[in-house]
């Protein structure tokens, strides 16, 4: 029995292969997937650390990214020791697994509001991850805590007005960590 090789696909399988491979050498580049306009928010009303946590969770319920459990483990997981990393920046997550799909919800507040008692926050990356992609994005990690320190993010954030322009800015901020 004879077999045939198509080559009808060959190129764009090539095309495929060419860009996995280039993810793996490109850890950011899933980093950026992660974010996306309908979980960016530029608040102008003051919200308490509580409020802010509702909202952004109950958003990535009504998407469906999270379990029903999710926020139960993110307050969980604040009650262990602040979020809070420095730079006005907090990473809330769940304690644990709780998530259906990875995304990450981003809020920058127009004041910053008081996270715990040593620190304030005005930027809050919300981590949605799943066990699945637990060890792929392990730069994301590092991308946020590299921006502590990094006052062009701050000004960038802070000038953009819409979550379109907030995206476009963290992709280039990813592209350049890169």
């Amino acid at each position: 029995m004879s077999r045939k090789i198509d080559l009808a696909n060959f190129h764009n399988d090539l095309m495929q292969l060419s860009d996995y491979l280039k993810s793996l050498n490109n850890p950011y580049g899933a980093i950026d997937k992660l974010f996306d306009r309908n979980n960016i928010y530029l608040l102008d009303e003051q919200l308490t650390k509580r409020q802010l946590l509702d909202m952004l969770i109950k958003n990535l319920e009504s998407q469906k990214v999270v379990t029903k459990d999710y926020m139960k483990k993110v307050y969980e997981r604040e009650k262990m020791y602040s979020t809070a990393i420095g730079g006005k920046i907090a990473i809330p997550h769940s304690l644990g697994y709780a998530t259906k799909k990875s995304k990450v919800s981003f809020a920058r507040l127009k004041r910053p509001i008081l996270w715990d008692e040593n620190n304030e926050v005005k930027y809050v990356f919300l981590l949605a991850i799943s066990r699945e992609d637990y060890l792929s994005i392990q730069k994301l990690f590092d991308f946020i805590v590299d921006l502590q320190g990094n006052t062009s993010f701050r000004q960038i954030i802070d000038r953009s007005k819409n979550p379109q322009e907030i995206k476009d800015a963290i992709s280039m901020l990813i592209k350049t960590s890169y």
